[in-house]
């Protein structure tokens, strides 16, 4: 069974749509990448995916279970997890303090208890996921304070800890220098090694996209171009044509 399956959804706004009839399947451990020119309807798509918009048609299922109308926190709380291009972070908190409010709610404890709590597991989930990112060394530092890379490492450290199934990654590089990038996507590649997630991955970079996806679908004009594994859609002359342009470092 699909983790995550979508059938022939559309959203919109007003009386546009911008994602048209698309379908989708997720499997457990999927790796699945959403390309297409700026405007082709895949941030509104993911959006859709996680709940922060309302699919104006179609249906939406999680585990065999219809959540089309399921708003955004609920579907976080059933292991949609979803970045933003946008970083999300509570910027005069530390870092430490982000990530354990993240786990914080994962065991359903109040917000207002987050300063004084200090149960072992909470403590030690903490640890264990600001170090699976690579960011033990600035636990102690205000959030607002740290590099465009390390916010972006912190907000997937937060993702994280909320224990998803499934994860939606908005551009996770952007805004990210020629240094960091890679650093983050060395991260996503190993997130993906561990096939305990089901990520799908929008991203600029063809040659990221290639390297990385299980299957890749192709949005123009918030409708399904190409869908298939990366070779596939590398040999379909309209994709080749219009958005790679015959080389593997072009953008889409």
């Amino acid at each position: 069974m699909a983790t995550l399956e979508a059938d022939g959804i559309s959203v919109g706004y007003r009386n546009h749509l911008v994602v048209q009839n698309v379908s989708l399947t997720l499997d457990p451990g999927e790796f699945l990448s959403l390309i297409g020119p700026n405007g082709a309807g895949k941030t509104t798509l993911l959006s859709a995916l996680g709940g922060q918009l309302r699919i104006r048609s179609g249906s939406l299922r999680y585990d065999g279970q219809t959540i089309t109308t399921w708003s955004a926190d609920r579907r976080a709380r059933a292991g949609i997890g979803r970045s933003f291009q946008a970083i999300h972070l509570f910027p005069n908190l530390t870092a430490e303090q982000n990530v354990r409010l993240a786990v914080q709610a994962t065991r359903k404890l109040h917000v207002r208890d987050w300063l004084w709590q200090t149960r072992s597991d909470v403590l030690d989930a903490t640890k264990n996921t600001l170090s699976a990112v690579g960011l033990e060394h600035v636990a102690p530092i205000i959030a607002k304070s740290l590099s465009h890379g390390d916010k972006r490492k912190l907000e997937l450290a937060m993702l994280l800890a909320l224990q998803p199934r499934i994860l939606l990654l908005d551009e996770p590089t952007a805004g990210m220098s020629l240094t960091e990038a890679p650093k983050m996507l060395d991260l996503i590649e190993q997130l993906k090694s561990l096939r305990q997630y089901a990520i799908i991955l929008v991203e600029h970079k063809v040659d990221v996209v290639m390297k990385l996806s299980d299957r890749i679908m192709v949005l123009n004009q918030g409708k399904v171009l190409a869908e298939g594994s990366p070779s596939e859609v590398m040999k379909n002359p309209e994709v080749t044509q219009a958005y790679l342009g015959g080389s593997h470092g072009s953008t889409a």
